[in-house]
């Protein structure tokens, strides 16, 4: 199996990943932690499910995990697994990338555990991750670690059956409760195939009413065919009738207009004999009628108007010599005079109520606050600037402290470093008692060993003992004495480097004082800085109660409020100037308005301006009214002079007029004269008459079109005889025919459509249910293939209880062939891992599991508990391609191996003799290193192994 390339959606607003590979080494340097998440992420969820062993573990989270896509070539096949969002709830897909056909239906896949490589190749999560996936997490401890080896040396003994026998318990529930479901099934197919039946017989009938529907349609359509022939030869016949009737019509309207003239003739001849009769003795213009009637109506008018004008002028003489009398003291007044002391009465009135009250004359506490912050706005700009020439000291005392504790802290440490590099010493030795102990050892063995040899011997044994002590402990001695020699060379380095610093100083800042004089002026500036900032706060708070009894925020509000005060006291003063100003003209105003009313003053009474102007104003529009009513009185008698003046001799050419006209018609008596005038009338109106009608008689055009419709009238006259004879029936009444026929027509197509509706739908209705219609003998069959299907569910539940009993059964058998097989591999590549330092790789089970290793520069057998965490760190790489190199042995196809930090705890030896293991692996295996260090890539190149880099 080897992978191809991994494509990882990204979540949220993080971007996509795709990562690809080739046969060999793979090596992947991601330092990004996102990377190696996602990385991670997708890998592990679509190669061991997203509910995967290492998820449970807390190796790597799926949280954030949205689904993406891994290529891989197995058996000789390409292949796609696409994963979707897990959350969704949606199985995996399988995709042949050859034939771009959908495997996933070929897989039955566990709803618990969508895995589908372990479809295909057979392998659970649980051995692929053992197999293929390589992880070394710092975390772990050397005893974890080493539990983890014992597990993994173990594995052909924990590698039992217990999966399969619980996939045939899971195979036999899913029987059992496929056989319960399918049991109701059955019922439920019977009830099926039941009603199908009952189904059947309802369609036959509703195929017998869409055919009675049918013929009913057939019948409705010939009937109507029939009324549709009789309606078009009603419409015909109505066509013309109406024809008939319209020449008729032209014939009546050319006999009505030839009749006109006829009786214009007649109506000429009748009004020549009314006017005969009508002619009065005298004939009169309508000027002269006019003129006639004016006079009659207004034949004494004149006189009586003339007598009546000079009654009411007389009249009205007397009035206005009586009202000019009465009224006399209103008439003398003058109207705009006294409107301009009314104004000047509503001045006073108004200047009134903006007069000042005489206590608020009184600003002397206005002025003393004025004063009050004038000084406190002062007061606070001296603290400003008082506040900010400590500021500048504090700065300079400030940076005075720092540079004093800076040399201070240079003369201290310098003391200190000189101190510790006088009072350091070498450490002693302590292997050379050891030494002393092994040679007194070794010389009395050698002279006792020659008279008691059996006495020598433990002595010879404890010189050897005391001499190993002496080389462990001489480097122990060494080690302990580089260190001191480090340290040294450390202090005198920080001692140098602090002498170094003092001459700087020195040069630039003179030469420092001894430690005391430092200490004494810093406590000094400190001092001198305390007394400052005490200074600062003390001026802050009084700041602050400048502010607070004025309630502002700062002083530029203070200024602000000083400006306002001072406006008020401006404003103050202007307004009592303005005050006596006004005082005065109220005075100036009431001598001029008592000067001027001293002829009322018993109507206005005294002095109030308010009374005197309501007064006034009434004195004003009496005297109004009274000059009105006089000016109404002189205007009417006027206006009566000049009608007098035109009546008169209006009157005389009226008389002259009548004495003309009695003259000229011999009598004046009125009422003659209005006989005569309706008589002349009477004429005047018949000879209207007459010229209109004459007109219209003796006009030759009107001659010749009477002529024109009397030709007319013969050609229609023709013509409606030759129709008349061809229809005789009444326009109406083959109307009334027709609107029947059509009503008829409409009740037959509605039927005709309700019947189709009626028959569409139910043919509808019949097709969807041909459609959704099962087939009874389909329905039958499946019933049979329940049936069928149901006892070979039993068969099968059967058989696999049969086959767990035989499973567990031969379940110790395996575990026992499978470790000894498995323990050979596990030997050789502990060998070519470590390159030979350790051999014989051992888990003893009557140890309780004991794992140990021969251990080449030792000579002798060692627990693993006792080796370091990178030779721990290749005993798992080397049991895990042991697996690996297994499993691919017995007929599978070479797994790829994925190693995560596995190269941690190697150091540079390690990890050169690895990868040339590693690269021997890699000719049938794939490899993929992933890695958040930099120092595996030089190593590879310098080794000129060959590999895949992706950054």
């Amino acid at each position: 199996m080897k992978l191809d390339r991994l494509y990882v959606r990204g979540a949220d607003h993080e971007k996509s990943r795709e990562f690809r590979f080739s046969h060999g080494i793979n090596l992947l340097e991601l330092s990004d932690e996102t990377d190696r998440r996602i990385f991670f992420q997708g890998l592990s969820a679509l190669l061991y499910g997203v509910k995967n062993p290492l998820q449970k573990k807390g190796i790597y989270s799926q949280t954030g995990f949205v689904g993406g896509e891994l290529d891989f070539t197995l058996e000789n096949r390409s292949y796609r697994l696409v994963q979707s969002h897990h959350s969704n709830g949606e199985q995996p897909k399988l995709l042949d990338l050859e034939s771009e056909k959908d495997l996933t239906d070929e897989f039955l896949l566990d709803g618990k555990e969508p895995c589908l490589l372990k479809k295909l190749t057979g392998y659970s999560p649980n051995h692929l991750i053992t197999m293929s996936h390589v992880h070394s997490n710092p975390r772990l401890n050397n005893d974890e670690i080493v539990e983890k080896i014992r597990q993994l040396a173990n594995r052909g003994e924990e590698t039992n059956l217990d999966s399969v026998l619980k996939h045939l318990g899971n195979r036999m529930q899913r029987t059992s409760d496929f056989d319960s479901s399918l049991r109701s099934q059955y019922e439920k197919q019977k009830e099926e195939v039941s009603h199908l039946r009952e189904r059947y017989q309802r369609l036959r009938e509703d195929y017998v009413r869409l055919n009675q529907m049918k013929n009913d349609m057939d019948s409705l359509q010939r009937q109507r065919c029939r009324l549709t022939h009789r309606i078009e030869r009603l419409q015909e016949r109505l066509r013309k009738a109406e024809k008939v009737a319209f020449l008729q019509k032209k014939v009546d309207d050319v006999k009505n207009k030839l009749g006109k003239w006829k009786e214009i003739e007649e109506q000429i001849a009748q009004l020549e004999r009314r006017k005969v009769e009508a002619m009065p003795p005298h004939r009169l213009t309508r000027e002269e009628i006019d003129e006639l009637r004016e006079m009659m109506d207004k034949k004494n008018e004149p006189k009586e108007q003339v007598d009546a004008m000079k009654e009411r002028l007389d009249s009205l003489s007397k009035k206005i010599e009586k009202w000019e009398e009465d009224q006399s003291a209103f008439l003398g007044v003058d109207e705009s005079l006294l409107d301009t002391y009314c104004s000047r009465l509503e001045e006073y009135r108004r200047l009134e109520e903006r007069l000042m009250p005489l206590a608020s004359y009184n600003t002397m506490e206005d002025r003393v606050r004025g004063m009050q912050i004038e000084k406190d706005y002062h007061r606070l700009h001296e603290l400003r600037q008082q506040d900010k020439k400590w500021r500048e000291i504090r700065e300079d005392l400030d940076r005075r402290v720092k540079k004093y504790r800076h040399q201070l802290e240079v003369l201290e440490r310098e003391d200190f470093l000189t101190r510790m590099v006088a009072e350091e010493s070498p450490p002693a030795r302590s292997s050379s008692r050891w030494l002393w102990i092994t040679w007194i050892s070794f010389i009395l063995s050698l002279f006792v060993i020659i008279p008691l040899p059996f006495l020598g011997l433990p002595g010879l044994v404890f010189a050897g003992i005391s001499f190993y002590r002496y080389r462990h402990l001489s480097q122990v001695d060494a080690q302990v004495h580089q260190e001191w020699h480090e340290r040294y060379q450390r202090l005198e380095n920080d001692l140098a480097h602090i002498r170094q610093e003092r001459r700087h100083i020195e040069n630039h800042e003179g030469s420092l004082p001894d430690l005391h004089t430092l200490r004494d002026h810093l406590s000094e500036t400190e001092r001198e800085r305390k007394e400052i900032k005490e200074s600062m706060a003390a001026g802050m708070h009084e700041r602050e109660v400048l502010l607070n009894r004025w309630n502002v925020k700062s002083g530029e509000d203070l200024a602000k409020a000083m400006d306002r005060y001072r406006q008020k006291l401006r404003e103050r003063e202007e307004a009592r100037k303005a005050d006596r100003e006004n005082r005065e003209h109220l005075k100036r105003i009431r001598e001029e308005v008592e000067s001027w009313a001293k002829d009322f003053c018993e109507r206005l009474g005294p002095f109030h301006p308010e009374t005197w102007l309501k007064e006034l104003q009434r004195i004003r529009d009496e005297a109004r009214n009274v000059q009105e009513k006089l000016q109404r009185m002189k205007l009417e008698a006027a206006s009566l002079e000049k009608e007098l003046a035109r009546v008169i001799p209006e009157m005389e050419n009226r008389k002259q007029r009548l004495i003309y006209w009695k003259e000229r018609l011999g009598t004046d008596h009125l009422s003659q004269w209005s006989e005569w005038i309706l008589a002349n009338e009477e004429v005047q109106r018949l000879d209207d008459q007459l010229r209109i009608l004459r007109l219209q008689s003796e006009n030759e055009w009107e001659k010749e079109k009477r002529n024109r419709w009397e030709s007319v009238l013969k050609k229609l006259q023709y013509r409606l005889d030759q129709k008349a004879s061809e229809e005789r029936e009444s326009p109406e009444r083959i109307s009334t025919m027709l609107t029947s026929a059509k009503e008829e027509l409409d009740g037959l197509d509605s039927k005709h459509q309700e019947t189709k509706t009626a028959f569409m739908r139910l043919k509808e209705q019949l097709r969807t249910l041909r459609e959704n219609f099962s087939s009874l003998a389909v329905q039958e069959t499946l019933l049979f293939q329940i049936r069928e299907e149901k006892k070979c569910l039993e068969l099968e539940h059967r058989a696999l209880e049969t086959a767990k009993a035989v499973w567990s059964e031969t379940a110790n058998e395996l575990r026992e062939e499978l470790s000894p097989q498995l323990a050979p591999y596990i030997i050789r590549w502990v060998e070519q891992v470590t390159n030979g330092r350790y051999t014989h790789f051992l888990v003893d089970p009557a140890k309780g599991i004991e794992v140990s290793v021969f251990v080449q520069d030792m000579g002798k057998r060692q627990p693993i508990e006792r080796l370091s965490r990178g030779t721990l760190d290749q005993f798992y790489l080397a049991i895990k391609l042991a697996l690996n190199n297994f499993y691919t042995t017995q007929g599978k196809d070479p797994l790829p191996v994925i190693l995560h930090n596995s190269f941690v705890h190697f150091d540079d030896h390690q990890l050169r003799e690895s990868f040339h293991i590693l690269n021997n692996f890699a000719l049938d295996h794939q490899l993929i290193l992933c890695t958040d260090q930099t120092r595996e890539r030089p190593i590879l190149e310098e080794e000129e192994i060959d590999f895949t880099y992706y950054n």
